[in-house]
């Protein structure tokens, strides 16, 4: 019999963004013991809209499940907060995801959404494998996640992957990316910022990178820099970032290899740059000439200029 308080793991992953993308989901006891937990392909679409869709999957398979109270665990902060009602929704295809995640939540007697790190997100592996999936046989019939799984009596399981090949490190250029997530943290000697980053062009389309900076709010300071990068623009003192805002923003990352202590070669984030300005092409110049005591502008190129 399942229990009327469950656990809800979800993640979205997507391979470029927009791109192929895929879902994880797992629902837990409220000890955390994994009761169900798949992944799904999804047709390509936004990072947003597969953590949207992750989500109103779980919730839809806890109600399923006969659950009355739900804990969800996500690592989209954005996403959570929108549900929440602390961040407005502007595209109206997200805003009718959200209205289905609000609407699920209503089903439950009691709920609460909680953001977790990615990397004790229960459902991180089966959406990233999902995703990989769904990049490698593009034009497949969308199905779940190839992941054999067995649940034995008394809650305890066992699960079978299939090992690829080792991930490419990504060779020294500066690439154009995405901006998934800042997240903050404390580092060794203070607090400091991690970014999520997404190859978004070329041949690595789609490969992800972190990088880290200290927390300095200072308008020289790396973070600041970098938030600027994504925006466009530069910040001025006083002015207050909304790093949330700059998620889905492009930039170029500067990419350098670097050998660590074992030997293995890992590529490392050195620089955020913004994105190269358009030009503008520049007109020529107009003559200016004095007629009948006034200053006009006169183009000896168009046919209709009076003489």
């Amino acid at each position: 019999m399942v229990a009327e308080r469950l656990l809800l793991f979800t993640d979205g992953s997507v391979r470029g963004n927009p791109g192929p993308a895929g879902i994880g989901v797992v629902v837990a006891d409220e000890n955390g013991m994994p009761l169900k937990r798949f992944g799904e392909q999804l047709p390509p679409c936004t990072n947003n809209e597969a953590e949207y869709h992750a989500l109103v999957r779980g919730l839809r398979e806890c109600l399923r499940m006969g659950a009355s109270h739900v804990e969800v665990y996500m690592d989209s902060d954005l996403v959570r907060l929108q549900v929440l009602g602390n961040y407005q929704v502007n595209a109206p295809h997200l805003q009718a995801l959200c209205e289905q995640a609000q609407q699920l939540l209503q089903r439950f007697s009691a709920w609460r959404l909680e953001r977790i790190e990615s990397e004790r997100n229960l459902a991180h592996t089966y959406a990233n494998i999902a995703s990989t999936q769904n990049r490698q046989r593009p034009h497949a019939v969308r199905r779940g996640v190839a992941i054999d799984q067995t649940l034995a009596q008394g809650g305890t399981d066992t699960m079978k992957l299939v090992v690829t090949a080792q991930a490419q490190t990504l060779p020294e250029d500066v690439y154009v990316v995405a901006l998934l997530a800042v997240e903050a943290q404390n580092g060794a000697y203070s607090e400091q910022f991690v970014w999520q980053l997404q190859v978004a062009e070329g041949e690595y389309e789609g490969a992800t990178l972190k990088a880290w900076t200290n927390a300095s709010t200072a308008i020289n300071s790396k973070a600041v820099k970098w938030a600027s990068a994504f925006a466009g623009r530069p910040f001025h003192q006083g002015e207050e970032i909304d790093l949330l805002a700059l998620v889905g923003k492009r930039a170029r990352a500067v990419v350098n290899q670097k050998q660590a202590t074992n030997g293995n070669i890992y590529a490392r984030v050195t620089d955020i740059l913004p994105l190269p300005q358009k030009r503008v092409q520049a007109q020529p110049p107009t003559q200016m000439r004095v007629k009948d005591g006034m200053v006009d502008d006169y183009d000896p190129n168009d046919p209709f200029a009076e003489e």
